[in-house]
């Protein structure tokens, strides 16, 4: 049975009193393999020695997979020239594609004018049948008209509860007399 100590620190060993309790808080720091085969702890001290953890991208000033910097501008008074500039002279392929896509552009507006017009021709229906039906009601109403009942005057209203006095209904009397 081996008993090996991986410092997390190599670092020079104490040798007197004050040291030996420096020596105490640091075996704290060492990782103690006991009862495991030579083999293994060969293989423990191959790995702890290889690890390094990274910190968290969110915690690094510079990040490999992140694009930091702008392209840099081109020398004052140099100007590309026309072999240089990929987008003077579009490629075969990239015309086809923009013609294409203009293309499906056209014909998805064509798509959404077809489908307004077909909305405003099913207002413009709907309008009509309310408008119809609107004039059919007016003439039933016109036909019916001689044979409505004609509106009768009101009637004096009877007091709510008999409690009345007369002298109330009296001062009722009166007051109905100047309408």
């Amino acid at each position: 049975m081996a008993e090996v100590q991986l410092p997390a620190d190599a670092g020079p060993k104490p040798e007197s009193e004050p040291e030996a309790e420096a020596e105490a808080d640091s075996r704290s720091l060492y990782t103690v393999f006991a009862g495991s085969s030579p083999e293994d702890v060969a293989y423990a001290k191959v790995f702890w020695s290889s690890l390094s953890l990274q910190p968290p991208l969110e915690s690094r000033l510079v990040s490999g997979d992140i694009k930091q910097r702008l392209k840099a501008a081109p020398p004052a008074g140099c100007k590309p020239s026309k072999d240089q500039c990929c987008h003077c002279h579009p490629s075969e392929a990239d015309i086809k594609s923009k013609q294409l896509l203009i293309e499906a552009y056209m014909h998805e507006k064509e798509d959404e004018k077809t489908r307004y017009l077909e909305k405003a021709q099913k207002r413009i229906e709907i309008l009509e049948l309310i408008k119809k039906q609107k004039e059919e009601r007016i003439k039933k109403e016109l036909v019916a008209l001689p044979y409505k009942p004609k509106k009768i005057m009101q009637s004096q209203p009877e007091p709510a509860s008999p409690d009345f006095s007369n002298e109330a209904q009296e001062t009722y009397q009166a007051l109905r007399q100047f309408d």
